[in-house]
């Protein structure tokens, strides 16, 4: 009897952890929500700003679309940029590699275009991406630099 109920001990154990771990992340949620709704200015700032982060993968999609001589609408490529936001959320491999193009190719295959071109232009757009990061973090480093403290490699 008591080894029946030591096998059921071991899977409660863990769905308890589980459970506990469940609560921690909501009540953070919560803890975060409360905070911003009393800061509406910021909650939407953050929404603008989203929005614009939409809008501009939207634009880089339509131009690496049109420089592959895709006819493709900007309605599209909102669309595309949209699933390419929410890709964010899946963490199967490190930095969502795979699957967006994935989800992009197949959302491309559905609206008509050729799943390869999809992940062509996927791969292309994510190369600008890096090159722009590449490009602007120094940049933005120097002048944050200029304008603070920030300590360097090799200071204290």
């Amino acid at each position: 009897m008591s080894f029946s109920l030591s096998l059921l001990y071991v899977p409660l154990t863990g769905l308890l952890n589980k459970l506990s771990k469940l609560q921690e992340k909501i009540m953070q949620v919560h803890d975060g929500w409360t905070i911003l709704s009393g800061k509406r200015r910021l909650l939407s700032i953050m929404f603008a700003l989203q929005a614009a982060s939409l809008l501009a993968v939207s634009g880089r999609l339509f131009f690496v679309f049109r420089m592959m001589s895709q006819e493709v609408l900007l309605v599209q490529c909102v669309i595309f940029s949209a699933a390419s936001i929410l890709t964010r959320i899946v963490n199967i491999a490190p930095g969502g590699l795979g699957v967006r193009e994935g989800i992009i190719a197949g959302l491309g295959s559905i609206m008509g275009f050729d799943f390869g071109v999809c992940i062509i232009a996927v791969g292309i757009d994510r190369l600008l991406t890096i090159v722009m990061c590449l490009i602007m973090s120094p940049l933005l480093y120097s002048g944050a630099k200029r304008n603070t403290s920030i300590p360097t490699i090799g200071s204290g």
